[in-house]
C-alpha cells in the first residue's frame, strides 16, 4: 500500500490521500487552499496562487492589487479596512473605487455632499463651512456666506433683487 509523506513533517506518513490533506487542514504551518482544496509546499506558493487567480474563487482588489481573499464577501470588508479605498464618512462603508464612492455620496448623502468638488461631509454643518471656506466657490460680498455653485449664487441674487425693499441696497453679490 503506497504511503503519504507530508513534506513539512517527514516523521509523518499517511495512508491515503485524503488522511494527508485532513493532516494539512487541521496542522498549523501547512499550506492549504480551503477554497479549491490544494496543497502547498510553503506559504509563499499559497500566496502566490491566491495573486495568481483572477476568479471569484480567489478575488483580487482590483484597485490595490492586494489578494488573499477567500470568498467574494471578503472585498468588501477589505475596502472599509483599507487606507488605499475611499470610505464614507457618514456611514463609514469602503468602496472600490473613486467612482463607487461618489456614486454612493450622491445617492445615500446627498444633503452632505459638495457637487462642485465632489468631498462628503459629515454633516449639513460641515457643507457650510466648507462652502464659506473654500475658494472654489462663489460668495455673498456683502455677507461673506458661500454657495454650491453660480447658479445657487444667481438665484439667491435674483431673490434679493425681487425683494430689495426688504434688503438694505448696499447687499451685493458677486
Amino acid at each position: 500500500m503506497p504511503t503519504f509523506k507530508c513534506r513539512q513533517c517527514p516523521q509523518r506518513e499517511f495512508n491515503s490521500r485524503t488522511a494527508l490533506y485532513q493532516h494539512y487542514r487541521t496542522t498549523a504551518g501547512h499550506p492549504f487552499c480551503n477554497e479549491c482544496n490544494k496543497l502547498f509546499l510553503t506559504q509563499a506558493s499559497l500566496e502566490d496562487h491566491y495573486r495568481g487567480k483572477a476568479s471569484t474563487v480567489h478575488p483580487n482588489c482590483p484597485r490595490c492589487g492586494k489578494g488573499f481573499f477567500n470568498t467574494p464577501a471578503d472585498l468588501p470588508r477589505h475596502y472599509t479596512d483599507s487606507i488605499q479605498h475611499p470610505t464614507c464618512l457618514v456611514c463609514t462603508i469602503g468602496f472600490k473605487d473613486d467612482a463607487a464612492y461618489s456614486a454612493h455620496g450622491a445617492a445615500e448623502h446627498p444633503e452632505c455632499r459638495c457637487t462642485l468638488c465632489t468631498r462628503q461631509f459629515l454633516s449639513k454643518d460641515e457643507l457650510k463651512a466648507h462652502l464659506n471656506t473654500s475658494d472654489l466657490h462663489p460668495k455673498c460680498t456683502q455677507c461673506k456666506f458661500g454657495f454650491m455653485d453660480d447658479g445657487a449664487l444667481d438665484e439667491v441674487s435674483e431673490q434679493l433683487n425681487l425683494s430689495e425693499n426688504n434688503v438694505d441696497s448696499s447687499h451685493s453679490i458677486s
